[in-house]
């Protein structure tokens, strides 16, 4: 081999090697900065941090709740029901009766109601939640364990994407969406999970019925996808310097 056809060698592959990292970069760069837009759709509301509203309490009961109806005094009556996909229970003697959409102390003077002065002249009913479907939280996205969760009074954005196992590599923490559903509305915040766990923004609470989804990273998906590629790459190039230093 002559001697400039080595030298020619040896300088081509690093001028292709800087082209492709120059690529990388730009690849990367791009996939950052295509994020999707939030709350286009009609009927959706985009809010800033600390604007994201709190639904009403106390909380509906909802299709597939799971009930306890006690009428005090009257053990025939008491039952453990369902709350139908039409949100309606069926009772004794009372038949079929709308739940859906009320809170429990509402179904209670209902069933009140229907019983007073044609089976039980002063009726005392107690309605409980044995298992409430509302009261979850559902977890999506780039987490390790997407699901739904049971609700507890305190928790957080931060606390449920730890019951999701935390966020995987190709999470972008700056994009984290809360969705909530107030009074027929729906809100979306958008949150910086990295941020949060900085203690530079207060964690959020959450409430029963929240979707939190942790975004994707493209250009972090890129970026391995070709690092995955490069070794392959870069074998070649280091035979052809070898060849070259002969």
């Amino acid at each position: 081999m002559k001697k400039d056809d080595c030298e020619e060698l040896q300088v081509n592959p690093r001028k292709w090697l800087d082209g492709l990292l120059a690529l990388l970069g730009a690849v990367a760069l791009a996939g950052c900065a295509s994020v999707p837009p939030v709350a286009q759709a009609p009927g959706f509301t985009r809010v800033d941090l600390a604007a994201l509203p709190a639904p009403a309490e106390p909380f509906l009961l909802q299709p597939f709740d799971q009930l306890s109806v006690t009428v005090f005094g009257q053990p025939d009556f008491n039952r453990e029901v369902e709350i139908s996909a039409v949100g309606e229970i069926s009772l004794p003697l009372i038949g079929n009766l709308p739940a859906a959409g009320i809170n429990a102390a509402e179904l209670e003077d209902r069933i009140e109601g229907r019983l007073r002065g044609r089976y039980i002249r002063d009726p005392a009913v107690s309605v409980s939640l044995d298992r409430d479907a509302s009261q979850q939280i559902y977890v999506g996205g780039e987490v390790k364990r997407a699901g739904s969760f049971g609700y507890r009074g305190d928790i957080t954005l931060q606390r449920a994407v730890v019951l999701a196992g935390g966020v995987t590599t190709f999470a972008k923490e700056d994009d984290v969406l809360v969705q909530r559903e107030v009074d027929g509305q729906t809100y979306i915040g958008v949150y910086n999970i990295t941020a949060i766990q900085r203690g530079n923004y207060p964690d959020p609470r959450l409430y029963p019925g929240d979707t939190v989804t942790v975004g994707d990273s493209p250009g972090r998906r890129q970026l391995l996808e070709i690092l995955q590629i490069l070794p392959a790459i870069l074998q070649p190039l280091i035979l052809i310097e070898r060849v070259g230093a002969i």
